[in-house]
C-alpha cells in the first residue's frame, strides 16, 4: 500500500500546511479534463499497480523438444510480422499483396494489437522495438474523424493494458491512460450510449452517415477495458460511463433476453428487436455480459441473470439442428422470420459458454458449447480448401444435400480467430485431444492457402477454389487473436500460465488478470442495479 506519515516527515504544522497546499496544486494540474469535464482522469495511479515480474510468458520449450506444430506456428508468426515490419512499420495495417501499409486511425494499430502476441511468442527484440516506437511516436493525436470507438477500445486500449500486465513497462499504462481519456469523450451523448467514431485530436465524436443507428456490439463491448483501466488507477469514474450503458440497455425491448443488433442512438428504449443475431453487430454483447460478471467478482445479479436469460433465449429462438446430420447451429431473427444464416463470428459462442461453465454456469452450457464447436469445425472441414467461409446457410428441410451451403459472395475467409478461440477454451476445460487435431488441420490449411511470399498471410476470396485468389489486407486480428489462440491451443505449459480461472480475455484476445476483491471493489458498485 502507498503509506506515509506526514507528521514524522515534515514536523511542524506550518510545513504540513505547505505540503498539503502543494499537493492540491499538483492534483489540480494532474487532472485531465475531458470535454465538458464530466469525467476526470488521475494523471497517475494512487499506488503503483502491482505487476508480477516473476511471470515468464512465451514459448519456453527448447527448440529441439518442441512439437512440430509449435515450430510451424513460430515460423508463421515471424512470417506475418515480417510483412508488417517490412511494408507497414508504424502504420495501422498492411497490404501483403501490394506490399504497402495503410492508415485507418493513424495509431500503429497492428503494432499495438500484436504486443502481447509478440510477448508470448518470446519475440523479445521485436517487442522492445515496438515499445520504443510507441514511447516516442504514438500520441493518439491525428485529426481524423473515423477512428472507431469500439475497435480502438478492444484493440488499442486492450492491447496496451495487456502489454502492461505482461511486461510491467509503465509506458503502456501511460499510453492506455492517454487513449482512454480520449475514448471516454464518446459517451457524452444525449442518451449515454457512446458515439461510433471519435477524432483523437479534436475530440469530436460522431455517428456514421446513417445518422441514428448504433450497433449493439459496439456500445456494449467496452466495459472490460474501461473496468481494467479504472482498477489499475483505482478511479471508478473511468469505468462509470461504460457501465452506465448496461443501465440503458436494461430498459431496451428484449425478446427472451435477446436485443436487436441495431439501436436507436437517441431513444434506445424505443429500439425494437427487429434483427437479432449473434453474428456481426450483436455478438460480443453476450460475451461481455458473462466476462464483466466474472471480472467484477461475480457479484452483479443483473449481469448474471441477463446472461442466463439470453442463453435460454438463444436456445428457444435461434438454435436449431441441420438436416441431414443434425449439426447444431445458431440462426438469426429478422422480425418474425427465422433465417438459417450463421456468421463465422458466431463461433465465439462455444468459447463463451465454456468459459461460463468453468466459472459456475450450468453444465448444459458446456454440452451446447461442444456441439456448436463441432459445427464450426465442419464449416472448415467441409470446404475444398479446409478453410471456413465468412457466412453459411444451413438446411432445415429433408434433403440429400449437405448440412449447409455457401453463397458465392460469402465464400471469403478473413483469417478470423473465433473457431480456434473456442477450440482453445474447450481443450483447456475438457482436455479432449480432438480440439488440438482440429486446430492443427485448420492451421495447415491456412499455411497451404493463405501464406504468401515473401511475407504475410492473405485472406482468401473463395474457400471453394483450390487456386487461391486474395484480398489485399492482413487484418491485425490475425496476429492479435488467431495466431495467439493457435499457440495457446498447442502449448500446454503456456496455456497453464493463462489459467482461465485467473484470466479474462477481451474480445480481441488481450488477457487481463482477474483481480483480488480489494482491487475490484472500486468498480463493483457500478454494476449493482
Amino acid at each position: 500500500m502507498c503509506r506515509f506519515r506526514i507528521k514524522k516527515l515534515f514536523g511542524s504544522p506550518r510545513r504540513i500546511s505547505i505540503f498539503l497546499f502543494v499537493l492540491v496544486l499538483l492534483g489540480i494540474q494532474g487532472y485531465i479534463s475531458i470535454k465538458s469535464g464530466s469525467v476526470l482522469f488521475l494523471d497517475a495511479p494512487r499506488c503503483t499497480p502491482k505487476v508480477d515480474r516473476n511471470l515468464t510468458f512465451g514459448i519456453n520449450l527448447p527448440v529441439d523438444n518442441r512439437p512440430p506444430i509449435i515450430t510451424e506456428l513460430a515460423s508463421a508468426m515471424r512470417h506475418s510480422w515480417k510483412a508488417y515490419t517490412n511494408y507497414a512499420w508504424g502504420m495501422d495495417e498492411v497490404k501483403v499483396i501490394s506490399r504497402v501499409g495503410t492508415h485507418w486511425m493513424d495509431a500503429s494499430l497492428t503494432m499495438i494489437d500484436s504486443l502481447d502476441t509478440l510477448w508470448i511468442f518470446n519475440m523479445t527484440e521485436e517487442f522492445n522495438r515496438c515499445r520504443d516506437w510507441i514511447t516516442t511516436q504514438v500520441n493518439f493525436d491525428v485529426d481524423r474523424d473515423n477512428s472507431n470507438v469500439f475497435e480502438s477500445t478492444i484493440r488499442l486500449l486492450g492491447g496496451l493494458l495487456s502489454a502492461f500486465h505482461l511486461s510491467g513497462e509503465n509506458v503502456f499504462l501511460e499510453k492506455a491512460k492517454l487513449i482512454g481519456s480520449k475514448l471516454i469523450v464518446a459517451f457524452n451523448s444525449p442518451s449515454g450510449l457512446p458515439y461510433t467514431n471519435i477524432n483523437f485530436q479534436t475530440l469530436h465524436a460522431s455517428l456514421p452517415s446513417n445518422g441514428r443507428i448504433v450497433a449493439l456490439s459496439e456500445v456494449a463491448t467496452l466495459q472490460l477495458e474501461f473496468n481494467e483501466l479504472a482498477m489499475l488507477l483505482q478511479n471508478a469514474s473511468i469505468a462509470r460511463p461504460a457501465a452506465n450503458v448496461y443501465r440503458i440497455l436494461d430498459k431496451v425491448n428484449k425478446l427472451s433476453g435477446l436485443i436487436s443488433s441495431d439501436l436507436n442512438m437517441y431513444r434506445p428504449e424505443y429500439s425494437l428487436p427487429s434483427t437479432i443475431t449473434l453474428g456481426a453487430r450483436g455478438d460480443s454483447y453476450y460475451e461481455y455480459l458473462l466476462k464483466v460478471w466474472i471480472q467484477t467478482g461475480k457479484k452483479s445479479d443483473w449481469l448474471r441473470n441477463e446472461y442466463l436469460t439470453a442463453v435460454n433465449g438463444m436456445r428457444e429462438k435461434l438454435i436449431r439442428k441441420s438436416v441431414p446430420n443434425g449439426l447444431t447451429f445458431v440462426g438469426e431473427l429478422h422480425g418474425s422470420r427465422f433465417s438459417t444464416k450463421m456468421d463465422h463470428l458466431v463461433c465465439f459462442l462455444p468459447a463463451t459458454l465454456a468459459y461460463g461453465y468453468l466459472h459456475g454456469m450450468p453444465a448444459d452450457h458446456l454440452e451446447l458449447a461442444m456441439n456448436l464447436a463441432e459445427t464450426c469445425f465442419h464449416m472448415y472441414n467441409d470446404t475444398k480448401t479446409g478453410l471456413s467461409p465468412e457466412i453459411v446457410h444451413f438446411n432445415l428441410a429433408n434433403s440429400d444435400k449437405s448440412d449447409f451451403y455457401i453463397m458465392r459472395l460469402d465464400s471469403f475467409n478473413l483469417l478470423r480467430p473465433e473457431a480456434i478461440e473456442s477450440f482453445f477454451y474447450l481443450y483447456q476445460i475438457t482436455k479432449n485431444p480432438k480440439y488440438q487435431e482440429w486446430g492443427k488441420q485448420i492451421f495447415r490449411a491456412f499455411n497451404t492457402y493463405s501464406r504468401v511470399e515473401p511475407a504475410g498471410y492473405a485472406p482468401l476470396l473463395n474457400v471453394q477454389s483450390e487456386v487461391p485468389s486474395y484480398k489485399d489486407k492482413m487484418e491485425s486480428f490475425w496476429i492479435a487473436e488467431t495466431l495467439k489462440y493457435f499457440l495457446l491451443l498447442f502449448d500446454d505449459s503456456l496455456a497453464t500460465k493463462y489459467d482461465l480461472r485467473k484470466w479474462v480475455f477481451n474480445s480481441e484476445a488481450h488477457p487481463f488478470p482477474l483481480h483480488s476483491s480489494g482491487t475490484i471493489s472500486v468498480i463493483q458498485d457500478l454494476y449493482n442495479f
